[in-house]
C-alpha cells in the first residue's frame, strides 16, 4: 500500500552538503564537462546547488540529483562506488567545516554516543540512534527518513570518514535496508 503523499514529509539537506558535492564535482571536472554536468539539473536546482549557503535547509531531492549524476556521470556501472567516492571527500570536507576539533579529541565512546546526533544536524526529518556500543563496535539505527538507494552509501561513507578521522580502521556493514522491506536502515560497525 502507498502512502498518501501528504502523510510523507518533505526531507530537508543543510547546503554544506550541496556545497561538499557542489566542490567535489568542481575537482573531477573542469570547462565544458563541467558545465555539462550540470545543465543536467533543472534551472531552479543548478542555481539553489551554486548559490547554497552552509547552514540553510534545501529540498533533499537536490542532493538526490546530484548523487545519482555523480553515479551516471563516474561510474554507471556501479552507482554505490560513484556515490561512496563522492561522499568520501564530503564527508572529509563537511567534518572540517563543522566537526574537525570535536572529533579529534573526543574519547571513542563519546563520539558514538554525539554521532546519531549528528544526523539531525544534516537531514530532517529521521532519527539515527545509536542502538548498541561496544568496545570496538557499534550499531546505528535510521528510521523517518524514507530516502532513496543511493543514500545509503552516504551513511556507510561518513562513518568510515569519520573513524579515520578519529585515527580509526573502520569496517561498516549495512544490515537492514528499507528498499529490502525492512522498516529501518541499521549499520554494524567495527573498528581496530
Amino acid at each position: 500500500m502507498t502512502a498518501d503523499k501528504t502523510d510523507t514529509p518533505e526531507l530537508l539537506v543543510r547546503g554544506i552538503s550541496l556545497i561538499s558535492m557542489r566542490e567535489y564535482v568542481k575537482t573531477r571536472l573542469a570547462g565544458k564537462d563541467l558545465e555539462q554536468f550540470f545543465t543536467r539539473f533543472p534551472e531552479s536546482e543548478e542555481e539553489t546547488i551554486v548559490n547554497a549557503k552552509k547552514g540553510d535547509w534545501y529540498p533533499f531531492v537536490i542532493q538526490r540529483h546530484i548523487r545519482e549524476n555523480v553515479a551516471k556521470w563516474f561510474n554507471p556501472e556501479n552507482p554505490r562506488k560513484a556515490v561512496m567516492d563522492m561522499v568520501a571527500f564530503t564527508a572529509d570536507y563537511e567534518i572540517s567545516a563543522f566537526l574537525k576539533g570535536i572529533i579529534g579529541i573526543l574519547p571513542v565512546h563519546m563520539v558514538l554516543q554525539q554521532s546519531a546526533k549528528v544526523f539531525g544536524k544534516f537531514y530532517n526529518p529521521g532519527k539515527m540512534v545509536a542502538a548498541r556500543r561496544g568496545e570496538t563496535s557499534a550499531t546505528f539505527e535510521l528510521t523517518g527518513f524514507p530516502a532513496d538507494p543511493l543514500f545509503c552509501p552516504v551513511i556507510d561513507a561518513w562513518i568510515i570518514s569519520a573513524g579515520k578521522n578519529m585515527g580509526l580502521d573502520v569496517k561498516v556493514k549495512e544490515t537492514a535496508c528499507i528498499h529490502n522491506g525492512d522498516d529501518l536502515c541499521r549499520w554494524e560497525i567495527t573498528w581496530k
